[in-house]
């Protein structure tokens, strides 16, 4: 199943760390959730970030248990997704080199 995750831009960085805390152990720390967030949508004032694809159940139960998503869609387009919650993506620059 295809989902989409939209986290505010105030809760992304504590989103990422719940995939962390999944894969870490006693020993080492994880950065698994790191960069797990690379859409950035905006509403016109606020920034918003997305997910989209298929997750591991793990990582989309725990996500959807920490209470820090803002939006979650089924939706077989992700153009669907942020349409329904009237946001636009956010051009991204092509890096030097590209």
């Amino acid at each position: 199943m295809r989902l989409t995750l939209i986290v505010t831009d105030a809760d992304k960085e504590s989103a990422e760390q719940v995939i962390n805390d999944l894969y870490a152990d006693s020993v080492e720390v994880s950065t698994q959730g790191a960069g797990m967030f690379p859409i950035e949508l905006t509403d016109g004032t606020d920034t918003f970030w997305a997910c989209t694809g298929q997750l591991y159940r793990r990582d989309s139960t725990a996500l959807i248990n920490s209470d820090l998503l803002y939006y979650v869609s089924t939706a077989d387009a992700f153009s669907t997704a942020v349409g329904e919650c009237e946001l636009t993506i956010v051009a991204q620059e092509p890096e030097l080199g590209s």
